[in-house]
């Protein structure tokens, strides 16, 4: 299928170099208020993050204050639960759970589970895998093809202003 060309009134109409020299201007320019909105919008949201962080960070620590204060009232009348692990009460509920906890050494257990299991160990751990484009990227044809990869080429059209130049324009 081929390309399908674009309309012409989605074009702007480029007669001279002239013309072509003042459309890279209007994209450096553009480019320029592009890297300044993300600038301004990236600056605004870290005073977001960084407030935010702060109230977080204090109705964090009085969940916490809230959750020892429970934590004690309970242990403190842990007969009043009965032969139950919980209580219900209105707006939720107090208790205990069940839980089993693994404890990794982060020292020995990575390379234990390496030794005892073998070949085996993978099932115990976290990989992923994907392929490295960059290594690839410097195989051989003749090795590309043995592991199914084409080596793709073409020419893309870039246009790169002078931000410099543009800079200077500006400021005359």
């Amino acid at each position: 299928m081929a390309k399908r060309a674009k309309a012409q009134d989605d074009l702007y109409q480029i007669l001279t170099f002239d013309q072509a020299d003042n459309h890279v201007r209007s994209i450096g320019e553009l480019q320029r208020e592009i890297d300044k909105l993300e600038a301004d919008t990236d600056e605004a949201i870290e005073v977001i993050k960084a407030n935010a962080k702060k109230d977080v960070g204090d109705r964090t620590a009085k969940i916490k204050k809230h959750l020892l204060s429970l934590e004690t009232f309970c242990v403190a009348n842990r007969e009043d639960f009965g032969d139950k692990q919980s209580r219900k009460l209105l707006f939720g509920i107090l208790g205990w759970r069940k839980s089993t906890k693994i404890i990794l050494s982060k020292k020995t257990t990575l390379q234990k589970i390496k030794e005892v299991f073998g070949a085996a160990a993978s099932q115990y751990l976290h990989i992923k895998e994907k392929p490295d484009k960059d290594a690839i990227r410097k195989l051989t044809d003749e090795q590309l093809k043995q592991i199914d990869v084409k080596r793709g080429r073409g020419e893309e059209f870039y246009v790169e202003p002078d931000q410099v130049q543009i800079e200077k324009s500006l400021t005359q």
